[in-house]
């Protein structure tokens, strides 16, 4: 079975958080698989192996349940789907339910009855793996080719999906593709392939989604990134941003809102290092409040007004409960302070050479990056370049 996760204790009536968590990167029919290749996998952009999806998938459910009671509608279930490549010097064996396309089809249909039993469920689907775009994006299960004359037919067309999604009677639904978008030959050949979707949207089907929270890994025709055997980096921004760094106070409380997880990602993105080329792609309606965190913490990134100053430099990092830090070595860059608590924190900005007065500044940081200057004179009239 694919559950991995189900509430003993909780309200079987009220409402809960419901995930269905795939993660593939085992492709027996693709570039390097086990089983017998796919013909002409050029066509297909030459896919192959994956080591990020698996541990994407496992660190989202990893992160769903430590974090059980802070979810707003508190967590019920946790369905994990997962195929992995093998490691070296093993067997090959898996511990999860292999993430083929029957199985997907039937976890999917698990879940969307949990979700739809009460309103104020929160539906999360997470899928990590291949993703092609043809006028739609479709994401490829584990055994995609397994039928070189029908290869679609182990793959799902995911924009018809998260559509007939809208009428589950969950109004916050949040969906998460993990995934390149890139347009391939057979693609252009075949613009819309036929992948079926998990559920065929009906003409007629109300949309009951009120807070909708789409987020694709990248934008159209572009490729998604993670390094191999760690979860991607859209993986790691968004699990970052729901552990607070996309948090605000509302009423002495640190709420986690689908807005600024939309909101924050792109900054989510450059905290975990992501490479600039991946721009997230996020659709939302309104914003829903779904996780309490604790205090969280955020980078500080600061340099000096004027800018020339910033190389000559010596900063440190001060907080009343906290050693000092400082920055190792000088340039001309802003330096970052990675992970320290919201609210006051003070920056010395020295100058061994004399050319500008020592300073200290006082900062009012929130996450997830809050970026400000320390403003400096300089110690004889000499020409400054502000910024622009």
């Amino acid at each position: 079975m694919a559950l991995v996760f189900e509430v003993k204790d909780g309200d079987p009536a009220g409402p809960a958080l419901h995930a269905l968590i795939i993660g593939v990167g085992a492709y027996p029919h693709l570039k390097d698989g086990s089983g017998t290749p796919l013909p002409d996998l050029g066509r297909f952009g030459a896919p192959g192996q994956l080591t990020s999806p698996p541990r994407s998938a496992l660190a989202w459910t990893d992160a769903l349940i430590a974090a059980r009671d802070e979810w707003l509608a508190p967590l019920g279930t946790v369905d994990l789907l997962v195929s992995s490549p093998p490691k070296p010097a093993d067997d090959g064996g898996d511990d999860h339910e292999p993430a083929t396309r029957d199985a997907i089809q039937s976890a999917f249909g698990r879940w969307w009855k949990r979700c739809d039993r009460h309103a104020d469920n929160i539906a999360l689907f997470v899928f990590c793996g291949h993703g092609l775009q043809a006028e739609s994006q479709v994401l490829l299960a584990a055994d995609f080719g397994h039928d070189e004359h029908s290869p679609w037919m182990k793959a799902f067309d995911f924009d018809r999906t998260r559509l007939a999604f809208m009428a589950n009677h969950a109004r916050t639904q949040l969906f998460v593709v993990d995934a390149c978008r890139e347009v391939t030959l057979a693609n252009l050949e075949t613009p819309v392939p036929y992948a079926p979707p998990l559920r065929e949207p009906g003409k007629r089907d109300p949309l009951r989604c009120e807070f909708d929270f789409t987020a694709r890994a990248t934008s159209r025709k572009r490729s998604a990134y993670g390094k191999p055997n760690e979860p991607s980096y859209f993986t790691k921004a968004l699990l970052r941003g729901l552990d607070g760094g996309a948090a605000s106070r509302i009423r002495r409380e640190w709420l986690v809102t689908t807005g600024d997880l939309a909101g924050h990602l792109d900054a989510l993105m450059a905290m975990v290092d992501a490479p600039v080329g991946q721009q997230p792609q996020v659709t939302t309606t309104r914003s829903a409040r779904i996780r309490r965190t604790p205090a969280p913490l955020a980078h500080l990134r600061v340099d000096c007004k004027p800018s020339r100053a910033t190389g000559q430099a010596d900063f440190s990092w001060h907080h009343d409960s906290l050693p000092a830090r400082s920055r190792p070595v000088r340039s001309g860059e802003a330096w970052t302070v990675p992970d320290i608590p919201v609210g006051a924190s003070t920056v010395a900005a020295s100058f061994p050479e004399l050319d500008y007065h020592d300073v200290k500044q006082k900062f009012i940081v929130f996450p997830p990056i809050y970026e400000d200057y320390v403003e400096v004179s300089a110690r004889t009239q000499v020409h400054e370049i502000e910024r622009p």
